[in-house]
């Protein structure tokens, strides 16, 4: 068992967390201004590049905190009020679905075509990657308390109180799960026929069941449970409904096109 103290955790004199994420920011970057020039699109200039895709992020993954919030407070049997969903922090998920909208809406206003969304959904894994590293610095996002192999003899800030206790490091397992998610989708996206693997399906149907089977791991009281669900849980069985009324709606189209051309 490893020690480790995440309060006032710094690098470089810069908190954890921001050292960590910015990391993501500057790797996914660049990975993705490679794989878009490898790809033959034409080259990424102009504000909206980044203000877009940023914004919408950063409004989405608080909009989705203040929902956790309120599922957190229904989860414990309290009235919902506005503190209960104003104080809370950012959700991943929120992040996530701000970023592919705010791409979605750089993505027509280039008039790129559908597949360049599969790019910028390839490196989403490998910030997120970096991002729970720095969740790990900076105590949040912790695992239960576990005294098995691979624990961590954890120090965070819990409840305002610091606490030490040997935990599961749910946000490295993340981490390593991200990085090798990342390395599947750029397998697929370095294939001549990447166009039809539909990778930005693939990657939210994955990582959403990842997500699903690891929040059962977590430790931390903030993300709200309901009946035994999280809030990053019940997102995970709405993408997983989504995904499949696409893949069905696909299948409808496709035989009723193949039925208009028999006839």
């Amino acid at each position: 068992m490893c020690n480790f103290n995440t309060v006032r955790f710094s690098i470089l004199n810069i908190p954890g967390y921001l050292f960590f994420t910015g990391l993501g920011v500057i790797f996914a970057s660049c990975a993705f201004l490679y794989l878009i020039f490898k790809k033959g699109y034409p080259p990424i200039t102009g504000k909206y590049t980044w203000i877009i895709p940023a914004v919408s992020t950063a409004v989405f993954s608080r909009i989705f905190g203040c929902l956790s919030g309120i599922y957190a407070a229904i989860g414990r049997g309290e009235t919902v009020t506005l503190s209960s969903a104003w104080e809370t922090g950012i959700v991943f998920y929120g992040g996530l679905f701000g970023y592919l909208l705010g791409f979605e809406v750089y993505r027509r206003i280039k008039r790129l075509d559908r597949a360049a969304r599969d790019i910028a959904a390839t490196v989403i894994p490998l910030f997120h990657c970096f991002a729970r590293a720095g969740c790990f610095c900076a105590g949040c996002c912790y695992g239960r308390r576990w005294e098995g192999p691979l624990s961590v003899n954890y120090t965070n800030v819990s409840g305002g109180q610091i606490v030490t206790c040997p935990r599961i490091p749910v946000q490295l397992l993340e981490s390593g799960f991200d990085l090798m998610l990342f390395g599947f989708l750029l397998v697929l996206l370095l294939r001549d026929n990447w166009r039809e693997k539909h990778i930005t399906r693939l990657y939210l149907l994955l990582y959403s069941v990842w997500r699903f089977l690891i929040e059962f791991l977590r430790g931390d009281e903030l993300r709200g449970v309901i009946h035994g669900i999280s809030f990053s849980q019940s997102i995970s069985v709405l993408i997983w409904i989504g995904v499949a009324a696409v893949f069905v709606a696909e299948r409808v189209r496709r035989f009723s096109d193949r039925q208009t051309t028999i006839s």
